[in-house]
């Protein structure tokens, strides 16, 4: 059985969430290896990136600061936990980490445990394919993704060859739903992004 700890706090800036969620990793043993995994999914009216979260700050593929005040919705994740925010209100919104790991007192009020019977490692392939480096692509540590579809998706994983694909890598928690012992996922965290290699 996996527990699946959480916390939340509302009526928060971004910038107030992710203080919380560095002081989480702060306090782990392996906080170096953490903050430097740390990735984060923005979702803007205009756009949808990943950045990098570096110094309490989230970076595009260019090392430069990314504005906030556009984003309404955030996933930093790492393989310890996830940082959720959705903004409800002029830049102000709910936050919520989960992490298997004790939560301590990162934001203000405890969610209810999650007792998990099991956990899937799920998968999600990204559009596009990598593409050679060029003057035109991101900064080191970077690799860009392209799709007629979609245009361009710069993503914090180094060196990608060419038509390589990305894949974000997910934990799903299954509990039991009902007194007749059916079971269902019923909450999933973000991990990490790896590149996909001969179909695994």
């Amino acid at each position: 059985m996996t527990t699946l700890h959480g916390r939340m706090s509302q009526n928060l800036h971004l910038s107030e969430a992710l203080i919380a969620y560095i002081d989480l990793l702060n306090a782990h043993k392996n906080a170096a290896q953490l903050l430097a995994e740390s990735v984060a999914l923005l979702y803007s009216p205009n756009r949808c990136e990943f950045a990098k979260f570096r110094d309490c700050n989230l970076k595009n593929s260019r090392e430069e600061l990314i504005d906030l005040t556009p984003i309404f919705e955030a996933r930093v994740f790492s393989s310890l936990a996830e940082l959720r925010w959705l903004n409800e209100n002029s830049g102000k919104g709910k936050a919520v980490l989960l992490s298997e790991e004790s939560l301590h007192e990162c934001l203000n009020k405890p969610i209810q445990d999650l007792a998990a019977i099991n956990t899937i490692e799920q998968t999600y392939i990204l559009w596009g394919q990598g593409v050679k480096q060029s003057p035109y692509t991101p900064h080191s540590g970077w690799s860009r993704l392209t799709e007629a579809r979609i245009g361009k998706l710069d993503v914090p994983i180094a060196n990608l060859q060419n038509q390589q694909r990305v894949q974000l890598i997910a934990r799903e928690y299954v509990a039991e739903v009902d007194e007749y012992g059916n079971t269902a996922v019923v909450e999933e965290r973000l991990i990490q992004l790896k590149r996909y290699k001969n179909g695994k």
